[in-house]
């Protein structure tokens, strides 16, 4: 897995201004797609077709898909806003914001949070 640096996409409009006016997907990395919808207004992240990171205009929602992964891991890291960190622990992911307390994220859970 490399640990490139993949493109700054942290948000919705960072998503639109990579994607186009338009909408659509385009690739961002190995297996790593983003999508951008018009109607409604939303951006999904999908790794190996699994949707990890969804960012509307006010929030962002994180998962695993169930999927813990180095190269998960560091997709999470890597396309959420430096405020959100993740770290693979076992067969589970944690996480944290604003350098709180880590917590667990179960798999196949999505948690959303406010922007």
């Amino acid at each position: 897995m490399s640990k490139a640096k993949l493109l700054d996409i942290t948000n919705l409009p960072s998503a639109l201004r990579f994607c186009g006016e338009e909408g659509g997907t385009r690739k961002i990395g190995y297996e790593t797609w983003v999508e951008v919808s018009l109607q409604p207004y939303q951006a999904t992240v999908t790794h190996h077709d699994t949707a990890i990171i969804h960012y509307t205009e006010d929030s962002i929602s994180f998962g695993n898909g169930g999927w813990v992964s180095n190269s998960t891991t560091h997709r999470l890291n890597e396309l959420t806003p430096s405020w959100l960190r993740f770290r693979r622990r076992g067969l589970h992911h944690e996480w944290s914001e604003h350098s709180g307390p880590w917590q667990i994220l179960p798999n196949n859970t999505t948690i959303q949070r406010k922007l």
